[in-house]
C-alpha cells in the first residue's frame, strides 16, 4: 500500500513546504511519507492529512500496488 500524497498535494497545488507548515506537521516526517520510506502512520497524521485534503475515505489517500 502506498500513499499518494504527491498527486494529491500537486492537484491541490501545494507544495509539501507548505503543506507541513499548514498542518503543523514535521517537514522531515512528512517527507518520509511523500517518498515512501515510512513503514506506518499513526492516526493524527493520518487524520491531519486527511481533513486539510478534504479527504472522506481511506483509498482516496492511499494505492494498492506493488
Amino acid at each position: 500500500m502506498r500513499i499518494k500524497l504527491k498527486k494529491l498535494l500537486r492537484d491541490k497545488g501545494l507544495t509539501l513546504t507548505q503543506f507541513s507548515r499548514e498542518i503543523g506537521m514535521d517537514y522531515s516526517s512528512l517527507h518520509n511519507l511523500y517518498a515512501g520510506k515510512s513503514k506506518r502512520i499513526d492516526f493524527r497524521t493520518l487524520r491531519l492529512i486527511m481533513r486539510r485534503l478534504e479527504l472522506t475515505r481511506f483509498d482516496e489517500l492511499f494505492e494498492v500496488g506493488p
